[in-house]
């Protein structure tokens, strides 16, 4: 963590986190992940950080992301959109997402969309290790 009158900077080692900021122009809050930065543009936000790629979802307002110091390729990310970015490509890929199933985990939820074959561990796992109101599940319409 780095906070000074100028910015307010946190590092994420690895795994996923949720932050919730105002904007403060003269001091801007930014996350650290890997070689991603992502800054807030008064918002609310989660970032992964994993071994692939850095995966940011805006669930209020809007991010500023830019990916290995490269400020000529930063990308600006909605409320209701997601960014990934790749380590291998080296691209951010940005699109739509339900914020109440990619933020499952903040309520101790396992979201499960459009993945039949995993229906059977999933109904093991719901049925022997999570309360009745902790997954949701549902398999493509035919």
């Amino acid at each position: 963590m780095d906070f000074t009158d100028k910015r307010r900077t946190i590092r994420l080692l690895h795994g996923q986190a949720f932050f919730q900021v105002a904007h403060l122009t003269e001091r801007p809050f930014t996350v650290v992940a890997g070689t991603t930065s992502v800054t807030a543009l008064s918002t609310a936000f989660d970032v992964r950080y994993g071994n692939d790629d850095t995966e940011v979802t805006v669930t209020e307002n809007a991010v500023q992301i830019e990916s290995d110091g490269d400020r000529a390729s930063s990308v600006r990310v909605k409320q209701g959109a997601q960014a990934i970015y790749d380590y291998a490509r080296k691209e951010t890929v940005v699109s739509p997402v339900d914020g109440l199933v990619a933020l499952a985990w903040r309520r101790g939820q396992i979201a499960v969309d459009n993945a039949p074959h995993m229906l059977p561990f999933s109904t093991a796992l719901v049925g022997s290790r999570l309360p009745p109101s902790s997954a949701a599940m549902s398999t493509p319409s035919e």
